[in-house]
C-alpha cells in the first residue's frame, strides 16, 4: 500500500516544531521535505486511472471550467521519471504497480516507422503521423528508469529502436530535428524545440546505462557539445534544464583524462547556464512575500522555479568544483528556492500533495500572459512532475552534504 499522505499544513510551524537541519548554508527540515515529498508522490497516486494513464489536468477552482486538450505522451513519461525517482528513494509497491501501468501505457502509444521497423516513435495522438524528438527521449526516459524498478517491463529492442529514432533525428552537426512526420512528408524543419535535445541526451546516457553499449554515449556527447559550442561567448542563453541535467548524467561516464577537453566544455556550458540563472531570473521581492525564492518571470509561476532547480541541483556538484563562488549563490538559489515550493504546494483537501500553476493570482495593474489568473490554480501532472523532482534532488544533494 502506498503510505498514508502525510499533512503539510504549514512550513513555518514545522520548522518552529523541528530541529534544523544543516547542509551548507540550506536550513530545513527533513519532515518538512521528507512530507512534501511524500503528499507530491500520493498526489500523483491519486490521479492515476486504471488504463495507466492520468488524470492529466484539474482546476482547484470549481468555478473554472477546463478546455479540452488532448493527453500530452511527453508529460506522462516524465511524471513517470520523477515517480521512479519516488520509489529509489522509498520503494513502494503501490508506486511501482502504478508505474508498470503506466509504462504499458506508454507503449501502447509507440509504434515504428513506415518501413523502418528498427526505429520506435512516439506518436503525439492516436493515429497521429506526428513523431516528436522529446516523445522518444522522455519515453527512453521514462522507460529504463522503470527498468530498474521492474526488469524486463520493456523489450530490448523496443528501447533501442527509441534511441535509434533519436540517432535518425540527429543530424551531422549534433544537432536535432524537432518532428518527424510518417505521412511521406518527413522531417518537418518549420519548428525546433528548446528543450528536446537536452531530453535526447539524457534519453540516450540512461540507454547507455541500461545496456552499456557506447554508441549512445556519443550521440548524446554530440548532442551536447553542439549545444554548448552554438550558446559559447552568448551573454543570454536559455535555462535549459533538461541539458543541465543530460550533463550531469553524461559527464560520470567520461575519462578523467582521455575527455579532459569535452568535459571542460561541458562543464563551461553549465557554469554560463548557472551564472545567467543566477544573475539574470532570480526577481527581487520584499522580505516575507509569497514570491521570494522563485525563478524566471516575477509572476509566482511554479514549474518555472521547479525546471531551474532540477537543473542547478544536477549541475551542482560540478559548480562546487568549477566556481566556488558561483556554487555559494546557486546554493543561496536553491535553498530559497526549495522553500518557494514548499510554500506553493497545496497543504490539505482534495488536492493535497498537488501544484498549482502559479502561487496566487495576481490583482494589480501588470500586464500578464493571457489567462493568467484563470489558469493560476490549475494543476497539471508535469507542475507536480518537475516539482517532486526537484525537492528529491535537493534531499539527495542535502545528505550527500552533511547527512540528514
Amino acid at each position: 500500500m502506498m503510505r498514508p499522505v502525510l499533512v503539510f499544513v504549514a512550513f513555518i510551524l514545522v520548522l518552529a516544531l523541528s530541529p534544523p537541519v544543516s547542509a551548507g548554508n540550506h536550513k530545513l527540515t527533513t519532515e518538512a521535505l521528507a512530507a512534501a515529498i511524500d503528499d507530491a508522490t500520493d498526489y500523483l497516486g491519486r490521479q492515476a486511472l486504471p488504463d495507466g494513464k492520468f488524470v492529466y489536468r484539474i482546476n482547484t477552482d470549481p468555478h473554472i471550467k477546463l478546455d479540452k486538450n488532448s493527453y500530452n505522451m511527453l508529460r506522462h513519461a516524465g511524471t513517470m521519471y520523477a515517480l521512479a525517482q519516488a520509489w529509489q528513494r522509498s520503494p513502494d509497491d503501490a508506486v511501482r504497480a502504478m508505474l508498470i501501468k503506466n509504462g504499458a501505457y506508454l507503449r501502447s502509444q509507440m509504434g515504428n516507422l513506415k518501413g523502418r521497423d528498427n526505429l520506435t516513435v512516439v506518436w503525439s495522438e492516436d493515429d497521429s503521423d506526428e513523431a516528436k524528438l522529446g516523445g522518444a527521449g522522455l519515453a527512453l526516459v521514462a522507460l529504463t528508469s522503470l527498468e530498474r524498478i521492474a526488469p524486463q517491463s520493456s523489450e530490448p529492442e523496443t528501447l533501442e529502436g527509441l534511441a535509434r529514432f533519436i540517432l535518425f533525428m540527429q543530424k551531422e552537426d549534433g544537432s536535432f530535428y524537432s518532428k518527424y512526420h510518417d505521412d511521406g512528408t518527413g522531417y518537418d524543419v518549420s519548428w525546433n524545440s528548446l528543450y528536446y535535445p537536452g531530453e535526447a541526451a539524457l534519453g540516450l546516457v540512461m540507454m547507455y546505462e541500461y545496456d552499456k553499449n557506447r554508441l549512445w554515449l556519443t550521440h548524446a556527447q554530440k548532442a551536447l557539445v553542439y549545444l554548448a559550442e552554438s550558446r559559447k561567448g552568448k551573454q543570454f542563453v536559455p535555462a535549459d534544464h533538461w541539458a543541465l541535467i543530460a550533463t550531469g548524467h553524461l559527464i560520470a561516464h567520461l575519462e578523467p583524462e582521455e575527455d579532459a577537453d569535452i568535459r571542460a566544455l561541458l562543464v563551461e556550458h553549465a557554469l554560463q547556464i548557472s551564472n545567467f540563472i543566477i544573475s539574470n531570473e532570480m526577481p527581487e521581492h520584499e522580505e516575507g512575500s509569497l514570491l521570494a525564492g522563485s525563478l524566471g518571470r516575477s509572476l509566482g509561476e511554479i514549474t518555472p522555479t521547479a525546471t531551474r532547480l532540477e537543473g542547478l541541483i544536477a549541475v551542482r556538484d560540478l559548480i562546487k568544483v568549477d566556481d566556488p563562488a558561483l556554487a555559494e549563490k546557486v546554493d543561496a538559489a536553491i535553498e530559497q528556492g526549495i522553500l518557494f515550493l514548499l510554500r506553493s504546494q497545496v497543504g490539505e483537501g482534495t488536492y493535497e500533495g498537488g501544484f498549482p500553476r502559479a502561487i496566487r493570482r495576481i490583482t494589480d495593474s501588470r500586464t500578464l500572459p493571457k489567462n493568467f489568473n484563470r489558469r493560476a490554480t490549475e494543476i497539471r501532472i508535469d507542475y507536480v512532475q518537475h516539482a517532486l523532482s526537484a525537492l528529491i534532488g535537493y534531499e539527495k544533494m542535502a545528505e550527500a552534504e552533511k547527512g540528514f
